[in-house]
């Protein structure tokens, strides 16, 4: 057995425990029955605004933005060569059109963007979780809890419902799933019951000029083409 291997099962519950230590020890997911909330600060987002946003963004990335009407997608950002540098999810909000990918992401794919503003009249803005704050709810109670604290929710997948100052879209998946995008000094109140949960809701995607031959395999499948035609 190797170290790693020796390390993993010293920290795993061994079958002697009972049930009650098991499901203490266990995390809540939206999987197991659990309707869970959790921050999604880790993500990056940038916001493009102006009067060539549009244009400019056409140009850049492998979706149609111009489909971003009240809906959102993923769609990619690649390099002259074609390899992807950045997958992202788009979706328009507030007069500006938004993109959410990977944290680590954020300042080079930014830095990329601005090197083809040129003459373009487009302002692109980092946001933090200073500024704003990202919250995802899912499980079979959270179209319940959102109706109780909005006027209107998104009712297909991918859709995006703004409302004074505030997005919320929601996701794809078999289990119902929703992310919040809201100003931080704007208040949200939920209830005490509430599960707030630290709990993995989504997978960051990180990807740096890398081939992606299975692209249009992913869950959400590009449905117009943009700049780069696969």
């Amino acid at each position: 057995m190797s170290a790693w291997q020796e390390f993993l099962s010293s920290r795993t519950p061994t079958s002697t425990a009972d049930d009650a230590e098991q499901a203490a020890l266990a995390l809540p997911t939206a999987e197991a029955g659990d309707s869970i909330m959790v921050d999604l600060s880790h993500y990056g987002l940038l916001s493009l605004e102006g009067e060539d946003a549009q244009t400019f963004l056409q140009g850049q990335v492998t979706n149609d933005v111009k489909l971003l009407n009240g809906s959102s997608h993923y769609s990619g950002y690649c390099s002259p060569k074609g390899r992807l540098l950045a997958l992202f999810l788009a979706f328009a909000h507030d007069g500006k059109l938004w993109l959410q990918f990977d944290g680590g992401l954020t300042a080079a794919i930014a830095k990329r963007l601005r090197m083809y503003v040129l003459r373009s009249k487009v302002v692109i803005t980092e946001h933090s979780a200073e500024t704003l704050v990202r919250l995802g709810v899912a499980g079979q109670q959270a179209e319940a809890a959102l109706r109780a604290q909005f006027t209107s929710i998104p009712e297909t997948e991918y859709a995006v419902v703004s409302q004074d100052g505030l997005a919320l879209i929601r996701l794809p998946g078999s289990l119902p799933r929703y992310e919040i995008i809201i100003r931080r000094q704007k208040p949200l109140h939920y209830g005490t019951s509430s599960p707030l949960r630290s709990n993995l809701l989504l997978r960051p995607i990180g990807i740096i000029a890398r081939f992606m031959p299975g692209f249009r395999k992913l869950s959400a499948p590009l449905r117009k083409p943009g700049c780069h035609k696969w």
